[in-house]
């Protein structure tokens, strides 16, 4: 057995993102589960969790 953790196929590789709504991030789980290293960039001033509803929410 290794001592150390596989690296990825992006180990090594640094992400922003910036997504907002269901598909971005599913995407960028997938690519730091690959090895990416990822930086999540969110409106502090939004109060909204759009990951996660497909529903456009009334302001």
């Amino acid at each position: 057995m290794h001592s150390k953790a596989q690296a990825g196929a992006l180990d090594g590789v640094l992400l922003l993102d910036l997504s907002r709504i269901l598909s971005g991030p599913t995407a960028t789980q997938l690519l730091c589960d690959l090895g990416a290293t990822v930086s999540k960039i969110e409106n502090p001033n939004s109060g909204r969790d759009d990951t996660r509803s497909p529903r456009q929410r009334a302001p």
